[in-house]
């Protein structure tokens, strides 16, 4: 369990995050689920469903988006997306 601490620690210094105080992983939904309502992180839909609004960070850059060229003709791309060769998505 230390040494899972320790990675979890060199993770996060990696990213940045090295002060953050309490750092909670692995938790099982039950846990997780109470945790995110009690810290006002989420929220029940009317279904019983968990809600979680992630904005401003949600959705992927377009630019971080590939599309893999091919010849045929009805198969319209924007031009804000970038094509890719098939070889260099399979690498």
């Amino acid at each position: 369990m230390k040494q899972l601490e320790e990675d979890v620690r060199q993770a996060l210094n990696k990213l940045g995050l090295a002060k953050v105080p309490e750092v909670s992983y692995n938790l099982n939904p039950a846990v997780l689920i109470t945790e995110a309502i009690q810290n006002g992180e989420a929220v029940f839909s009317s279904s019983g469903a968990l809600v979680v609004n992630t904005s401003p960070y949600t959705g992927r850059s377009p630019n971080d988006k590939y599309i893999v060229a091919n010849s045929d003709p009805d198969i319209w791309l924007p031009k804000e997306l970038r094509k890719s060769a098939l070889r260099t998505t399979r690498n």
